[in-house]
């Protein structure tokens, strides 16, 4: 899951608890930008939630920046969430930051359709 933006956003809607018990499963490395250091992490997870969406630069596949916003349900839990992804040629760590609100906005339209139909 820290591999990836989609997965990162999930991640932000966590309990710290629950975020611990992840990173002591060990973290993976995807490629050679993988966030592998659990401090790098738990860095990455405050911003997210900070900023309300990820960044992924790389993290997953080589050549593939994204960003993602997670959906939630009335309780705030995570169900799904939505990214934008792209060649890092096209879809840099900078424009990352501009898509990211718009991917957050979805997010949040998506998120209130799924509370206002009800549960899954």
């Amino acid at each position: 899951m820290q591999a990836s933006a989609t997965g990162l956003a999930i991640m932000s809607r966590y309990s710290d608890d629950r975020i611990e018990d992840y990173i002591s499963q060990g973290l993976v490395q995807v490629t050679e930008k993988t966030i592998t250091d659990p401090d790098a992490l738990r860095a990455k997870i405050d911003k997210v939630r900070e900023l309300g969406y990820s960044t992924n630069d790389r993290g997953l596949s080589d050549g593939i920046c994204s960003t993602g916003a997670a959906i939630v349900d009335a309780e705030g839990k995570p169900i799904a969430s939505v990214s934008v992804s792209g060649p890092s040629s096209r879809l840099s760590p900078d424009r990352l930051n501009e898509y990211g609100p718009k991917a957050a906005a979805a997010a949040r339209a998506i998120s209130s359709e799924v509370c206002r139909l009800g549960p899954i």
